[in-house]
């Protein structure tokens, strides 16, 4: 059994919900990324994603805490639980992205494109 430790990526780059959306727009440009968790005082509170960012921010100038514009009750899974559940998990819910989280501790993040390139590589 493949878990999802296996394939997501590791220590996902985070923000606080005070940051400004045009921040966490640059964070996600440096890091390639279109995800990103929000975190207060360590517990997580959503996430917020370019998406988010585009349809939220933008017809506000972008100027606005990531607070106001997050996800709120984000999908998570664990970094134990097999890859099959992630798939099983982001069609229940329509998402491209899950935070695996470790108890509280937010350790990674899978997406839609790392089961891809796992099916990718078995074929």
């Amino acid at each position: 059994m493949t878990a999802v430790r296996d394939i997501m990526t590791p220590n996902p780059t985070s923000v606080s919900d005070g940051m400004l959306a045009s921040e966490a727009a640059q964070i996600m440009l440096d890091a390639d990324v279109g995800f990103l968790p929000v975190l207060r005082d360590g517990q997580v509170l959503g996430v917020v994603t370019d998406r988010d960012i585009v349809t939220r921010a933008m017809p506000q100038s972008g100027d606005v805490p990531v607070g106001e514009i997050m996800s709120r009750g984000a999908v998570t899974i664990s970094p134990e639980a097999a890859v099959e559940e992630a798939e099983r998990v982001m069609s229940e819910h329509g998402v491209r992205r899950l935070m695996v989280c470790d108890g509280a501790d937010v350790v990674g993040v899978v997406s839609i494109g790392d089961l891809a390139v796992r099916v990718s590589d078995s074929l």
